[in-house]
């Protein structure tokens, strides 16, 4: 029970609530007038409670010297369609939208504050679904990198080096329809989904099959997943909430730049930059796409080559003396 000053916050409170009047005022007892009377010369309140979802309020008014009267109202109580929001709040659906506001707009722009916006809720109600932040990050991570598989294509015939290059390709094109992907990855700090330690042991299969020490397959695994991260960070950078993506015609200019700053600077000390000013700037400023596959054969070639000379160094070890 609560009271309030004045009779009119009965309506004003029916209101505030989305509800109405289910009866008007009607006197329902009164005070005898030689009653001895405690408190101000004049007494004007509300008396509310809620019962079964009916808000019950009793008008008091009472004037010194006069009879009391008491005046009932009753007004069922409607849910706001905040409530009504948030009874449909879900741990998926915070998930899902962040997602694709982080698709949009870039995972910077994921916030608790602006989630709560997007669903015309306050920040706290999300809070009985997500922890903080970083749990809704933990979670996005989660779901994007569901169904990754870089064993996708793999045959029985196929050597160990066609295996490590299907292997780069898979991730390659499984990652660009995944562009949250990566920055969501650097940014988690979960127990790892099962997506990862799936990856991680079909990429150790390949590496033990061909024949590497089981900790320096490790090594190259990590050396070769950052290599690739890198390179699709770099590649899609104008993709994740960053600058506009230049046109030809912008881009051409910027080579033409680049190649007279080149043509510019002292030959007697970059004789090999001004021989190769326009290569140069035409690489450097192209899609790095161009050069996937120079990146897979460079990696594929250099492992090829370790594990030549781990079995070399082997060899010599044994060697007699």
């Amino acid at each position: 029970m609560e009271h309030e000053p004045g009779d009119g916050n009965v309506v004003e409170e029916a209101r505030h609530q989305g509800s109405e009047l289910r009866r008007p005022q009607q006197q329902i007892g009164t005070r005898p007038k030689d009653r001895k009377h405690r408190g101000p010369s004049c007494l004007n309140g509300t008396i509310g409670g809620c019962l079964r979802g009916y808000v019950i309020a009793i008008s008091i008014r009472c004037r010194h010297g006069q009879q009391c009267r008491y005046a009932a109202y009753t007004c069922q109580v409607v849910n706001r369609p905040e409530t009504a929001r948030r009874r449909g709040l879900t741990r998926q659906a915070i998930v899902a939208r962040a997602l694709e506001l982080g698709s949009v707009e870039g995972i910077d722009a994921v916030s608790l504050r602006r989630l709560a916006s997007e669903f015309g809720v306050t920040p706290m109600a999300l809070y009985r679904h997500v922890r903080d932040k970083q749990d809704l990050i933990n979670a996005m991570t989660e779901i994007v990198l569901e169904g990754l598989d870089v064993t996708v294509g793999f045959e029985p015939s196929m050597s160990w080096t066609q295996r490590v290059r299907r292997a780069m390709l898979n991730y390659k094109e499984q990652m660009d329809a995944r562009p949250l992907a990566l920055p969501l990855s650097i940014a988690y700090t979960g127990e790892n989904p099962v997506a990862f330690w799936r990856m991680l042991e079909a990429l150790l299969a390949i590496l033990l099959d061909a024949g590497f020490a089981r900790r320096q397959a490790i090594v190259l695994i990590r050396v070769v997943s950052n290599l690739l991260a890198g390179y699709l960070l770099l590649l899609r950078q104008d993709d994740l909430g960053g600058s506009e993506r230049l046109d030809d015609r912008q881009l051409d200019l910027l080579r033409r730049r680049m190649e007279l700053v080149q043509l510019s600077l002292p030959p007697d000390e970059y004789p090999n930059l001004i021989a190769s000013a326009g290569d140069l700037a035409d690489v450097w400023l192209s899609d790095p796409d161009r050069w996937w596959r120079d990146t897979v054969d460079l990696i594929t070639f250099g492992l090829e080559r370790m594990l030549e000379r781990t079995g070399e160094v082997s060899r010599g070890s044994h060697a007699p003396a």
